[in-house]
C-alpha cells in the first residue's frame, strides 16, 4: 500500500476491499505462473529470463557507468526518445519484495468537503460534483515473462510480479472515468525503455508500451497526464517500480521510474491517480537510476573510426601510443529528455571549426590533421538538467583536468596532439568526475608567450618583440652588447621563469638573469658573443625554450634549446640578432638544431676517456662520430691516380656542397701545376699509373677546396687536433698509404713526400674502440680501421686538410 502523507476517514473499508481483490488476483497469478513455469524455463534466447533470474539479466556483470540519480522531484520531461541500452545486467543483490501487498487508499476523497469551493459555471460545477462523488482511477495491465497478459490491476495495486525474478515486457494503462466527467484514456500517456531498443515513442488510450513475443525486458517507464486536460487539472499521477536487485524504488509524479544503462529488468509497477491538494505517496528516495550518457566515437591515426563508447567516462582514442585523434562524433544514449550534444574541434592548420550535432563529424578524416582541443555542450532539456564534463589526454601533458559545458579542453597555439578523450554526464550542479590518472590540474593550455629586447653596442634599447620574432638586425654589422627576456601574457596556468645569461667579449659567462633584467654589459663597448637560456618550475616540465643567434660571418646559426649555447665562443664573433620562443615538449618542429653554436674546442684523453673542452666552458665525454657521404671508387671511374680529387669531393658532399656534381666533372675542374710543383696543383695525370709522380699536395688541395667551401690546411697537427676537427663536424682529407701499407718519408726539390702515398677522407672516430672511420676511394669503400693501422701511415707526413 502506498505510504500516505496522512490518513483519512473511511480508509479501513477501502483497504479491506482492495486487499481482497488483490489476494484473488495474486492467487490467479501464482497458478498461471506455475502452469507456465516448465515452458518458460526452456527458453534459450540470450535475452530471456528464467523464473529465478534470466541469464541475460541476472548473470551478466554490472556496468561501471557512473550513477546519475534522478529524484522524485525531477522536472517534467520532454518527448525525445533516446537510444537503446546495451549494458550488461547487475548481479550485486537479490530482488526484494518490500510492499507487494500495498493497496491504494482512495476513499478519503469521498469525504472531501466541496461546500467551500466557489463555482460560477453550472457545467463546471456538475463536472466537479461528479468527479468528487465518483473519483477517477487508473488501471494497469502487465505482460509478464512466462505468463503473458495478466488481468487488469486496479489503481494502486501491483501490476507484474515480485520475488519471482520475472521481467515485465509490456504494459497498457487506461483511465476509469466516472459518469458526468470528460476524463478519457487519452489524458494519460506513457512510454517504455526497452532492452536493446531504448526509449519508445509515447502512447496513450490503453495502447501497448513495450514488446510482446520478443522476450525483451522493460527497464524504465515514464507516465504523465496530458497538459491542458481536465484530468491533469484535477489529478496527479503517481507511480513507482520494482526493479531487479533493487526492489521497490521511490514514488514519483514526474519523470521516469526504473533504470537505464544497467540492464536491470522492471518486475512490477504501481500506478495511482491522486486528486490535487490531497494526500499522496511519500517521495523519499530514488525513483530512477539514470543511465543517460554521451557516446563518443573517434577517428584515430593509423586506425580509423573506433567503436563508440557505451557508458560515461570511457576513453575514446588511445594513451601511451603517440597516436593523434583526427575526428570525433557524439550522440546521447538512453536519454529521456529532449536535446542533443554538440561538439566543436580545434584542428591543426584550421583552428576552430563550427559546432556539430546529431552525430556529425568534428575534425577531419583522410588529411592526417590532429585535433588539438574540443568544446562540448548540451542543448534542450538536457542542458537544463545535466552538466557534460570532459577531459583530454594530450601529448607531453597526459590527462588534463575536467571542464564542462562548452569550455575549452586541450591545447591551442601549441601544436599539441590530442590523443584521448573522456566524457561524463552528471546531474546539474554535481561535482566533477574523479581526477584519477590526472597529470595536470588545468583543462586548457594556450600558447605561452615570451618577450625580449636587445641593445646594440653604443646604442639604445630596442622595442620588445615576442615569440620568435627578430630582435636586432642582420646585414648591418651591428654588434649587440646586452639583451633581456621575460614571460608575457597569462602566466597563471604554469609557474616558472625564463633564465638567461650572456657570454661577453673578454669576460666569458656572466651570471644568470631573469624577469627582464639586463644580461650583458653597459658603457664598455664589449660585444655579446653567445647566450644560454633555460626554464624553471612547471614551465620547464612541459616546455622547451628555443633561441637562435645571428652571428657575424656565420649568419643565422641553428636553434639552441634548454641551456645550450647559441652564438660563438673562441672566435671573437658578435651576435647581431636574437629570436626566442617557447615550445611544448615533444611537439613536431621543423627548426634545425644541429649547429646552434660555433665553439672552439680541444680534445684530450683523460685516462681511458676522451673529453671535449669548449671555449664556452662546456666539458663532456666524446661520443662516436660518423659523418656520411656518397662513396667514389676512383678505379671504376677510370682515374686510378685521382685519389686527391675523389677524397676532396667526398668531403664536400658530406657538408652539402657540389652534391649535383659528378666525380668525372670534378676532375675536369682540377687545377694543374705548370711548374711541376704539386704544392701548386696536380702533377702528372690522374688517368694513368706511370713511373712518374702523379699527385697533388696539401696546399694545392686546400686552395682548390676553398673555391667551394671553408678549408684549412691542418698538416703537421697533433692527433688530438685531428680528432677535434671531427668534433667540429669537419671531414678531413688525409694523406695515408695504399691499403695502409708501411711507408716512409722521401724528399724532393719541392718538399716532402712519402712512399705508397694515397689520399682518403676521414669521416669519424669511435673513442670507445679507438677506431677511425674513412672513405677510401681506392676500391676499399667506407670502413672502420684501428688506431694503429691509421696512425702508422698518417704519422709519416701528417698531411690533413679540413673542410666545412
Amino acid at each position: 500500500m502506498p505510504a500516505l502523507a496522512a490518513e483519512s476517514a473511511g480508509a479501513s473499508t477501502a483497504t479491506e476491499a482492495a486487499t481482497a481483490t488483490q489476494a484473488a488476483s495474486s492467487t490467479e497469478q501464482t497458478t498461471a505462473s506455475s502452469a507456465t513455469q516448465q515452458s518458460d524455463s526452456q527458453q534459450t534466447t540470450a535475452t530471456s529470463d528464467t523464473q529465478t533470474g534470466e541469464k541475460s539479466d541476472a548473470s551478466a556483470t554490472a556496468t561501471t557507468t557512473p550513477t546519475t540519480t534522478v529524484s522524485a522531484t525531477t522536472p517534467t520531461t520532454g518527448e525525445t526518445a533516446g537510444s537503446g541500452s546495451t549494458d550488461a545486467t547487475s548481479t550485486t543483490s537479490t530482488t526484494q519484495d518490500t510492499s507487494s501487498s500495498a493497496t491504494a487508499d482512495t476513499s478519503s476523497s469521498a469525504t472531501a468537503d466541496t461546500s467551500s469551493s466557489t463555482t460560477t459555471d453550472s457545467s463546471s460545477s456538475s463536472q466537479t460534483d461528479a468527479s468528487q462523488t465518483h473519483p477517477a482511477t487508473i488501471a494497469t495491465t502487465a505482460h509478464v515473462q512466462g505468463t503473458g497478459w495478466q488481468p487488469e490491476s486496479a489503481q494502486g495495486t501491483v501490476a507484474g510480479t515480485t520475488g519471482q525474478g520475472k521481467r515485465l515486457e509490456a504494459v497498457k494503462i487506461s483511465v476509469k472515468a466516472p459518469d458526468g466527467t470528460t476524463y478519457a484514456d487519452s489524458d494519460v500517456r506513457y512510454r517504455a525503455h526497452v532492452q536493446n531498443v531504448g526509449w519508445q515513442q509515447w502512447v496513450s488510450g490503453g495502447q501497448v508500451a513495450g514488446t510482446t513475443g520478443r522476450s525483451l525486458r522493460l527497464e524504465a517507464l515514464q507516465i504523465e497526464l496530458r497538459d491542458g486536460s481536465d484530468l491533469a487539472r484535477d489529478y496527479e499521477v503517481w507511480y513507482r517500480a520494482h526493479v531487479q536487485n533493487v526492489g521497490w524504488m521511490a514514488w514519483t509524479n514526474q519523470g521516469p521510474v526504473g533504470s537505464t544503462g544497467r540492464g536491470l529488468r522492471l518486475e512490477a509497477i504501481e500506478v495511482m491517480l491522486v486528486r490535487r491538494g490531497e494526500d499522496h505517496p511519500t517521495s523519499d528516495g530514488t525513483a530512477f537510476l539514470d543511465g543517460t550518457y554521451v557516446s563518443i566515437a573517434g577517428h584515430v591515426q593509423n586506425t580509423g573510426w573506433t567503436a563508440a563508447t557505451s557508458a560515461n567516462g570511457q576513453t575514446v582514442g588511445t594513451t601511451g601510443k603517440g597516436l593523434r585523434l583526427e575526428a570525433l562524433r557524439a550522440h546521447v544514449g538512453n536519454a529521456y529528455l529532449s536535446g542533443d550534444v554538440q561538439i566543436q574541434a580545434h584542428v591543426q592548420n584550421q583552428g576552430w571549426q563550427g559546432w556539430t550535432s546529431g552525430g556529425g563529424t568534428a575534425g577531419t578524416t583522410g588529411k592526417g590533421l590532429r585535433i588539438e582541443a574540443v568544446r562540448i555542450q548540451l542543448t534542450g532539456d538536457l542542458q537544463q538538467h545535466y552538466d557534460v564534463w570532459y577531459r583530454a589526454h594530450v601529448q607531453t601533458l597526459g590527462w588534463m583536468g575536467w571542464t564542462k559545458n562548452g569550455d575549452v579542453c586541450g591545447t591551442t597555439g601549441l601544436a599539441g596532439r590530442m590523443e584521448g578523450l573522456q566524457v561524463v554526464l552528471t546531474p546539474k550542479g554535481a561535482a566533477a568526475p574523479s581526477a584519477a590518472g590526472q597529470a595536470v590540474s588545468f583543462s586548457h593550455l594556450d600558447a605561452q608567450q615570451v618577450e625580449y629586447a636587445v641593445s646594440p653596442v653604443n646604442g639604445q634599447w630596442e622595442s620588445n618583440v615576442q615569440n620568435g620574432n627578430l630582435a636586432g638586425s642582420t646585414g648591418q654589422g651591428k654588434a649587440l652588447r646586452a639583451f633581456r627576456v621575460q614571460r608575457a601574457g597569462d602566466t597563471s596556468t604554469l609557474a616558472g621563469d625564463v633564465q638567461y645569461r650572456a657570454f661577453v667579449q673578454n669576460k666569458r659567462w656572466l651570471g644568470w638573469m631573469s624577469d627582464d633584467a639586463e644580461a650583458g654589459t653597459s658603457g664598455q663597448g664589449l660585444r655579446l658573443e653567445a647566450v644560454q637560456m633555460r626554464l624553471t618550475g612547471e614551465l620547464a616540465k612541459y616546455f622547451d625554450v628555443y633561441y637562435q643567434a645571428h652571428s657575424s660571418d656565420y649568419g643565422w646559426l641553428d636553434w639552441a634549446k634548454d641551456g645550450q649555447t647559441a652564438g660563438t665562443a673562441g672566435y671573437a664573433k658578435a651576435i647581431e640578432a636574437l629570436r626566442v620562443k617557447l615550445v611544448l615538449k615533444g611537439t613536431d618542429t621543423t627548426d634545425r638544431t644541429t649547429r646552434p653554436a660555433v665553439v672552439k674546442t680541444s680534445v684530450r684523453k683523460d685516462g681511458n676517456t676522451w673529453k671535449v673542452y669548449g671555449e664556452d666552458g662546456s666539458v663532456y665525454n666524446l661520443g662516436t662520430i660518423a659523418m656520411n657521404t656518397r662513396y667514389i671508387n676512383q678505379v671504376s671511374e677510370g682515374a686510378i691516380e685521382g685519389c686527391e680529387a675523389a677524397s676532396l669531393l667526398m668531403a664536400l658532399w658530406s657538408k652539402g656542397y657540389l652534391t649535383n656534381v659528378s666525380y668525372k666533372t670534378f676532375l675536369t675542374w682540377m687545377p694543374y701545376a705548370s711548374d711541376g710543383n704539386p704544392n701548386h696543383g696536380f702533377v702528372g695525370t690522374p688517368y694513368v699509373n706511370g713511373p712518374q709522380i702523379d699527385t697533388m699536395m696539401m696546399p694545392a688541395v686546400t686552395s682548390w677546396g676553398a673555391r667551394y667551401a671553408h678549408t684549412k690546411n691542418m698538416t703537421g697537427c697533433s692527433d688530438e687536433d685531428l680528432i677535434n676537427e671531427l668534433v667540429q663536424g669537419h671531414p678531413v682529407v688525409v694523406w695515408t698509404s695504399v691499403f695502409f701499407r708501411p711507408s716512409k718519408l722521401v724528399h724532393y726539390w719541392w718538399g716532402n713526400y712519402k712512399t705508397q702515398n694515397h689520399v682518403m677522407t676521414l669521416l669519424g672516430f669511435n673513442p670507445h674502440t679507438n677506431q677511425f672511420y674513412v672513405a677510401d676511394p681506392y676500391m676499399a669503400g667506407k670502413e672502420w680501421v684501428s688506431w694503429n693501422t691509421f696512425m702508422q701511415t698518417w704519422h709519416v707526413l701528417r698531411g690533413a686538410v679540413s673542410v666545412w
